[in-house]
């Protein structure tokens, strides 16, 4: 789960409860200090698409 904590839209505490109510081992949970709710258009997007491309590779 990519959780923007400055997001306007989502409340990322309501996020972050609802992931730790989750079975650990099928949960990852990355919080992205001071972004906002389209973390894929923040300044920084490419190290979050390597972020999330590493973590699909992983996985599949």
């Amino acid at each position: 789960i990519m959780v923007p904590d400055a997001d306007r839209i989502v409340d990322a505490q309501r996020t972050l409860a609802f992931a730790r109510s989750l079975p650990p081992d099928d949960v990852t949970v990355r919080v992205y200090p001071g972004h906002y709710h389209e973390l894929l258009n923040e300044p920084d997007r490419a190290a979050t698409i390597r972020e999330l491309r590493d973590w699909l590779i992983a996985r599949v």
